[in-house]
Order: structure tokens, then C-alpha cells, then sequence
């Protein structure tokens, strides 16, 4: 019961992170993203750690068109910068009950926390999201980041399989776009418990390999395991989906009677597991991003 209070408590709401939205990421900077050294391993699934066999794709590509109507969100790539560099993570843009547009992504993908630097923590400078991105230069419609807020927990529980990687963002977008944007209203209603989500569900994940350079990708499997973590959060383990960097903060879907209903936000592969882990949308998360939401929209 103290737990359950916990988060509730609205101190949990992390402070409205704001960010430079006047100009894009320069061209330089945005050139010059690398992701991957020479040998590296690629694909982040269990079969994949386990035999080795790291290059072979079993991912299926994603016409960028169906972002629009075959999945409640609309998927899109990040582009975050911090100093002369930046980094690429994937997103999904998400409506409310009281019709505010947001970004639904992994906490990550805005904050860097540094181990090797006394946990140093980097705030990102600036943000862009390529809406149904198809290529490194083609996209439906690329918006700047205004504020952000990732989840209070989660500075000091930064692993992703802690339960806490997940952020929510307000783009700088008109009131005219938000309408002409054809966001579901359901695209954020469902939670683990409300889908009753359990081991061997179906389980869809979507987002943007750094490798394709703004392709986006997805991969069926099953849910292998569901582990509750402190505070009642939870995260979501499956073992059958292969996963690169990049896609973190890409929608984590269940398949019920052909519908998709979100039930996660891709956070990264633990090796430690050998498996691929969510962050798990359990009531608390729920209300939690409900109010950061409002929260930002309210500044």
C-alpha cells in the first residue's frame, strides 16, 4: 500500500526539461552520426547472442505509409543532440483523453548517464522527430522538441530493465497540425493489466534501426516473461524479437484479434537475460505519463 502511494504522490512527476526548438540540428552534427564499430554485434535477440549469428535480419520492413493507419501510434525517428553530437532513438506520437498530442519514448533516448563519469548526467541540447520517417532525408514532417520529462525514477535507476526508461515529450507543432495529424484517440489508453497481458502473448515491436539510416522496422514474438520491479513497475521480456540500437523508445504492441494495443516502450537487450526488455505500461506508469502530460501542457 505505501508503494502504491508512492506513485501517486505527485512529487514523482520529474521537473518540465525545456530545450532549444528555435533551430534545427545542424547539418554537421547530424552527418556524422555513427552507431556502430567495425565487428560490432547487430542484432539483439536470444538466438542472436547465443549462436552468434549476429547479421542475419529477420526484422520485416515497414511501409512508412502504414505508420499512419495500421498501429494506434504514429512511429517516427529522434534525433537528440548533446554538444557536437547526436543520437538516434525512435518514438511514437500519442494522443490523450483531453486531446494533447505528445511523444511517448525511452527515457534514454533524451538523457545520458555516464558510469565511467561518476554518473554523470547530460541533458539534451536539442530534439527533432521525423514523423513516418522512410529515409535519412525523407519524412511526412519533422518537428522540434519544446520540453520533456522523463520519468523521476529513473536518474537513479538508469538501467533499462529497472522499469523506469520512459519519457514523454510536447513538439512544437500548431494547433491546425495537431488536428491535421491523424492520431488515434486510442493510442495510449491501454494498460498491461487492462489488456490482462500475460507469457505468450504476441507481441509486436516497431522502430528505427541506427544501421537503415531512417528505415523502420518490426519483428513479431511472445512475451517470455513479465517481471515486477520495485514500486510496482514492470518489465516485459522477449527473447524471439531481434533489436538494434536506434529503436529504443519504439511502441512495444499485443495482437488481439488482429488489433494492436500498446503495451510497452522499447528499451534495450540485456545481456545479462539474453533477452530484449521493455518498459512495461502498468497502471502506475499510466497515470504517471497522464500527468507529466498535462503537466507540460499546463507550463
Amino acid at each position: 500500500m505505501e508503494k502504491r502511494q508512492h506513485h501517486k504522490d505527485k512529487k514523482l512527476i520529474s521537473n518540465v526539461q525545456k530545450v532549444d526548438f528555435t533551430t534545427d540540428i545542424d547539418d554537421e552534427i547530424m552527418d556524422n552520426i555513427f552507431f556502430f564499430e567495425p565487428g560490432e554485434k547487430l542484432i539483439q535477440g536470444r538466438e542472436a547472442i547465443l549462436s552468434n549469428k549476429n547479421n542475419i535480419e529477420k526484422r520485416e520492413k515497414v511501409n512508412p505509409q502504414a505508420c499512419l493507419t495500421s498501429y494506434p501510434a504514429i512511429q517516427g525517428q529522434i534525433i537528440a543532440q548533446y554538444g557536437r553530437a547526436a543520437s538516434l532513438g525512435s518514438g511514437a506520437l500519442c494522443k490523450d483523453a483531453n486531446n494533447h498530442v505528445f511523444l511517448l519514448t525511452a527515457a534514454h533516448n533524451f538523457v545520458q548517464i555516464h558510469e565511467a563519469l561518476d554518473y554523470k548526467v547530460n541533458y539534451s541540447e536539442k530534439i527533432m522527430f521525423d514523423l513516418c520517417k522512410s529515409e535519412a532525408r525523407n519524412y511526412l514532417k519533422r518537428f522540434r522538441v519544446m520540453t520533456y520529462i522523463v520519468h523521476p525514477l529513473y536518474i537513479n535507476n538508469h538501467h533499462f530493465s529497472q522499469g523506469y526508461d520512459i519519457a514523454v515529450a510536447r513538439l512544437c507543432m500548431t494547433d491546425q497540425e495537431q488536428a491535421e495529424i491523424p492520431v488515434s484517440e486510442d493510442s495510449f489508453w491501454t494498460n498491461i493489466e487492462e489488456i490482462e497481458l500475460k507469457i505468450n502473448d504476441d507481441l509486436c515491436v516497431i522502430g528505427y534501426p541506427g544501421e537503415y539510416n531512417g528505415l523502420i522496422y518490426q519483428m513479431k514474438g511472445t512475451v517470455a516473461n513479465i517481471i515486477e520491479k520495485e514500486g510496482l513497475n514492470k518489465v516485459l521480456i522477449y527473447e524471439d524479437i531481434d533489436t538494434t540500437k536506434g529503436q529504443s523508445g519504439g511502441s512495444v504492441y499485443t495482437i488481439k484479434d488482429g488489433f494492436y494495443f500498446r503495451v510497452g516502450v522499447h528499451a534495450g537487450c540485456d545481456k545479462t537475460l539474453n533477452a530484449n526488455v521493455a518498459t512495461a505500461i502498468t497502471p502506475e506508469i499510466h497515470k504517471w505519463i497522464q500527468s507529466a502530460v498535462g503537466l507540460m501542457y499546463n507550463q
